[in-house]
């Protein structure tokens, strides 16, 4: 055998790129909106008493909020309407924003007339503005839910937890950073999508 048919050394440096990659994804998909939606209902139902009273409520506003917009987007991904469930093409998102804002809307009706727990109630409205806000937008120009979602839940967390802070800006950091990465948005379009987030949600909390 040949001294150069030897298998040649990994190199590190070319490995990097497809390891960022890989990290990137899955923090997309991990803090994506829907995940980081249902987290923030979490927080807030943790935080909210008495303790079944607050699950009951949470679990009806999950159920619409979450059910009826993945049903949906699930419904037009197997008719073919859209190319892949994230909605990447800017078009395809119109009809699931949507139907996702009359969903949230409705779900924030239901805890007002209901008497849930106030922070429920006001995670319920700032999701349902945060949303209507970025569907206005996403008619126009491609922003970011993803940034929107993280710094809103920031901002929460921030709000229940001042030691939390750190994580938070970290949190709105890494998911604005995949975006970006991933050729997703641009960086306007993630600060933009923090600034919505962010914005309401300090607006709601009165700060």
């Amino acid at each position: 055998m040949h001294a150069d048919s030897s298998p040649m050394p990994t190199d590190p440096i070319r490995l990097a790129p497809s390891v960022l990659h890989v990290v990137a994804i899955w923090v997309s998909r991990i803090a994506s909106p829907l995940v980081l939606g249902m987290l923030a209902v979490g927080v807030v139902t943790s935080a909210s008493s008495p303790a079944p009273h607050a699950w009951g409520w949470a679990a009806t506003y999950l159920a619409i909020v979450v059910g009826t917009p993945v049903l949906y987007t699930l419904a037009l991904y197997s008719r073919g309407a859209v190319n892949d469930l994230d909605l990447t093409a800017r078009h395809e998102r119109f009809r699931p924003y949507l139907v996702t804002v009359i969903a949230l809307i409705g779900a924030a009706l239901l805890l007002h007339l209901g008497g849930a727990p106030r922070l429920l109630t006001l995670l319920a409205d700032v999701s349902a503005i945060e949303l209507a806000v970025l569907f206005a937008i996403t008619l126009v120009w491609k922003i970011s839910a993803h940034a929107a979602m993280a710094a809103m839940l920031a901002m929460l967390a921030t709000h229940l937890h001042a030691t939390l802070a750190p994580m938070g800006i970290a949190l709105v950091l890494v998911v604005c950073w995949s975006r970006v990465y991933l050729e997703r948005h641009d960086v306007a379009q993630t600060v933009a999508g923090a600034a919505v987030g962010a914005g309401v949600m300090v607006a709601a909390l009165g700060w």
